[in-house]
């Protein structure tokens, strides 16, 4: 497992929204990175807003690109916040649940039936109608007045897809909001940490000049 303590997490090492990005995946506990980001919230939660972490007691090993799932969580943290202009109560929590046994209602990757890591952020703001927790997965919507530019939720769910993972919004005017994220758990009998061999062809320069690709896939890297 690896050490959690040995990254250096701060709001200015998330990277700009990239398309050209490479993930690099690690496997992380889910505790800890929840954990990481309780460091930098007061930068962004007001002293009206109680805030409150409840982790689960196992760990919740998945693996991730920390920088990206961070900047993901961020992101749906800093909505939370931003719901909540007069103040509230914003909560982080942490469990296992099967995802046979959840009922429907996901956008994103359908997860296999088995254990999954579940992440909620809730928040006791201002809420949403239907049809807008529906939109609010698309650039460029956006509720709010002034510099937004509608990007942070749908950036957030790009990451968690490219985590193969699924989210759940549950809202109502004047009732809060609940974002629900599911990830798949790292199943170690499936790890394959044998390298296979690629013809001599796939290695080469000329290959990847001879058929325009400007960089080499894969564009996700397993580091064990």
């Amino acid at each position: 497992m690896r050490n959690q303590g040995t990254d250096i997490f701060t709001v200015k090492s998330l990277p700009a929204f990239n398309f050209g990005y490479r993930m690099r995946l690690k496997e992380y506990d889910l505790n800890g990175i929840v954990k990481d980001l309780e460091l930098i919230l007061p930068e962004y939660v007001s002293d009206d807003i109680e805030t409150k972490t409840i982790l689960s007691d196992e760990e919740l090993v998945i693996m991730a690109d920390s920088t990206r799932i961070k900047q993901a969580f961020l992101n749906i943290i800093k909505n939370a916040v931003e719901a909540m202009p007069s103040g509230g109560s914003l909560v982080l929590a942490t469990k296992e649940v099967r995802f046979a046994d959840i009922a429907s209602g996901f956008t994103g990757t359908r997860l296999a039936r088995g254990p999954c890591a579940l992440l909620t952020v809730s928040d006791t703001g201002m809420g949403m109608d239907e049809i807008t927790s529906e939109k609010i997965y698309e650039p460029f919507f956006t509720t709010k007045q002034g510099v937004d530019k509608g990007l942070g939720f749908p950036m957030a769910f790009s990451i968690i897809q490219n985590h193969h993972g699924s989210v759940k919004v549950e809202s109502a005017l004047g009732m809060g909001t609940t974002v629900n994220v599911y990830l798949p758990l790292l199943r170690r009998e499936l790890l394959r940490i044998s390298p296979i061999p690629l013809p001599s062809s796939f290695a080469s320069a000329d290959y990847y000049e001879k058929y325009g690709y400007l960089n080499r896939p894969p564009k996700a890297e397993l580091f064990l």
